[in-house]
């Protein structure tokens, strides 16, 4: 078993906290002119394999060097950079790190940003900081409070999102008061958890270049929440 550092905002840290995410969907990063009509999936081995039906004759194997972005070079089979099934994820989150207490409790300090009722955390280690904030991608690994076992691996297009994945995916139902006469009534229309998937999807991605309407291959990785520090 492999352990593998995860980012999430801070929504998506509260909602995987309370239990609501059980996935979440990473862009891989392919140049899908290569790939416009093609079946994907994850080999025995770990690796990426793609097959354009009906008439592919079979699962081919992809690698870095012939369908990534073209400043990429790097002629390697594809793997997921999540690890496998039975892998764990510990979850990078913003936190406030400095070195403190006294006696047998003095040592490294984390206070967790997107959860401030939780208690600080004192961890004896060598590292000696001041009171600072840490974004999440500069989280070390032992202030970690939230570990992840994953328990599938797969890949498809964004837009092959059900609603039950919507809702997986930790995100809150998209509600609205409509039409106007309603509204005295307190009448509210539930409209699922997908525009709010789409909407968070847009939030994240859409700057990077894959954005919905792009609809990206990715990722699609499910875990269930362990904690060790409980």
């Amino acid at each position: 078993m492999k352990e593998h550092p995860i980012l999430m905002n801070g929504e998506m840290v509260v909602a995987t906290l309370d239990g609501r995410k059980t996935q979440t969907r990473r862009v891989i990063g392919l140049n899908m002119t290569t790939l416009p009509n093609h079946e994907g999936r994850i080999s025995d081995n770990g690796v990426l394999q793609f097959r354009c039906p009906p008439q592919s004759i079979g699962w081919s194997d992809i690698f870095w060097g012939n369908c990534s972005p073209p400043k990429s070079k790097h002629n390697k089979p594809i793997k997921c950079p999540y690890g496998q099934v039975g892998d764990r994820l510990y979850l990078q989150e913003p936190i406030s790190i400095g070195f403190g207490g006294m006696g047998k409790e003095l040592g490294t300090q984390f206070r967790y940003i997107n959860n401030p009722e939780d208690k600080m955390r004192t961890v004896h280690v060598s590292h000696n900081y001041s009171h600072s904030y840490r974004p999440a991608s500069r989280m070390p690994k032992y202030a970690a409070r939230t570990f992840l076992e994953i328990t599938a691996i797969r890949v498809e297009r964004v837009q092959d999102i059900s609603e039950g994945d919507a809702k997986a995916e930790g995100t809150s139902p998209y509600i609205t008061i409509a039409p106007e006469d309603w509204a005295e009534a307190g009448i509210e229309i539930n409209h699922g958890h997908f525009p709010s998937f789409v909407t968070l999807w847009e939030s994240i991605n859409k700057k990077r270049g894959y954005g919905w309407e792009k609809n990206p291959w990715v990722w699609v990785v499910e875990f269930k929440k362990e904690n060790p520090h409980e």
